[in-house]
């Protein structure tokens, strides 16, 4: 008597997980990716998004510029 995992279902079900496994990496990483967006205490003490300005980088080397919306290629040293 067999098992689930002989023959052809059995490499049905191993591709299934390498297909679960590829997206939920994939997501890992994606979300990895992603620059955060600066943060900063609005007058009711609570976090909001920052208005446009220059703030530490991201990587955590010189400032970079956020416009109000998302990051931009200008960077200081």
């Amino acid at each position: 008597m067999g098992t689930l995992f002989d023959g052809a279902a059995g490499v049905i079900i191993g591709l299934l997980w390498l297909l679960v496994i590829g997206v939920v990496a994939g997501l890992v990483w994606g979300f990895m990716r992603r620059t955060p967006k600066p943060r900063v205490k609005g007058p009711d003490g609570k976090k909001v998004d920052a208005p446009p300005g220059w703030y530490p980088a991201p990587g955590g080397r010189g400032q970079r510029y956020w416009n109000g919306t998302e990051w931009t290629d200008h960077q200081t040293p």
